[in-house]
């Protein structure tokens, strides 16, 4: 009897519709598996966005673990359950068939893609996974970017897209009727956090701007004084530094943004500022508009001020200062310029 590994994935789009659960898909993979004489050795599942393959840890685990373990097939519902984009597809079946693994569909017509027709119908249906999920990010996109517009009408506050809300606020859900299939409506905003909001003021007024205080000595108070973290933990500085990023200042001061993270590009967090929507008085400000602008103002000359160094973090002794080597290889190093010798 052969093989197979199960994988079975879900996006929020596709939890509304019937008949694709993770459940349902198993329940169709377990099936063929029978009629098809298969042993299922590891089941696997992903809840993840339709449009972010590469945040699918189980997927990942998967793949991994057949290269080692050597079924003979991963045995998904159908194409669009193994890969949305056709670089991650094509790229991930040629390694596993690399060492023997193939693809088994369930739910949909299993090809030969050694034959030039199933070679085409196979690239064919990658074409058309990819692009059914443009167009779900598209329009999911599109509904966001009206959501973090629409203002609730009891509280007058934005409501928001989900994810987590910064140190001070909390998550408030509400329900705002029922949609046309009876299912109730809910959205969510932001309010103050009745401890936190104050110690964020805190932060970012008195011992930030007034007091100018480095983001260690910030930690060391905070710590010092018993004033504990998120998450009931103590403060660490990259808590600090993110707390006082210019756009979440800005946050503070009541002003969302939406579609500023870049999901695409690696190694870049943000998009172009151009790119970003900007809904101001979006919810309760923690700090005024003056103090806003004082705290970036504290910012900027931070930044002026600044000389690049080793940080404790740092594993380079000497990161910040340029250094040459004389002929007889001693080190000369300078903290602002190379000095030729």
């Amino acid at each position: 009897m052969k093989t197979a590994f199960a994988y079975a994935r879900v996006s929020t789009k596709d939890q509304e519709k019937q008949g694709n659960s993770i459940p349902e898909q198993l329940l169709r993979i377990e099936d063929f598996a029978k009629r098809q004489n298969i042993k299922i050795l590891k089941v696997y599942q992903d809840t993840s966005s339709a449009y972010h393959d590469e945040n699918r840890k189980q997927f990942n685990q998967m793949i991994a673990d057949a290269l080692k373990d050597r079924p003979a097939y991963i045995v998904v519902d159908d194409s669009s359950r193994f890969a949305r984009t056709r670089e991650v597809s094509a790229s991930t079946k040629k390694l596993l068939r690399k060492y023997g693994i193939d693809i088994l569909l369930a739910n949909e017509d299993n090809v030969n893609p050694k034959t030039s027709a199933g070679l085409w119908l196979e690239g064919i249906r990658e074409i058309k996974n990819e692009a059914f999920s443009l167009d779900i990010s598209y329009n999911v996109m599109r509904g966001m970017s009206g959501n973090i517009k629409n203002r609730d009408p009891e509280t007058g506050w934005c409501y928001k897209n989900g994810g987590r809300s910064p140190y001070g606020y909390i998550i408030t859900h509400l329900n705002r009727g029922t949609n046309s299939k009876g299912k109730p409506i809910i959205k969510s905003i932001w309010e103050l956090h009745p401890e936190h909001a104050k110690i964020a003021k805190i932060i970012i007024v008195d011992l930030y701007t007034k007091e100018e205080m480095s983001y260690q000595k910030i930690r060391n108070y905070l710590n010092n004084n018993n004033i504990t973290g998120p998450e009931g933990k103590p403060w660490g500085i990259s808590t600090i530094v993110e707390m006082l990023r210019d756009n979440r200042l800005q946050q503070y001061a009541g002003i969302a943004f939406w579609n500023k993270e870049n999901r695409q590009t690696v190694g870049t967090r943000f998009k172009p500022r151009e790119e970003w929507i900007q809904v101001d008085n979006a919810h309760p400000a923690i700090i005024t508009q003056e103090e806003l602008e004082q705290a970036l103002q504290r910012k900027t000359r931070a930044r002026k001020n600044a000389t690049i160094g080793r940080t404790n973090e740092s594993p380079y002794l000497f990161t910040g200062k340029n250094c040459c080597f004389s002929p007889n290889l001693t080190a000369h190093f300078s903290p602002t310029m190379a000095v030729e010798v």
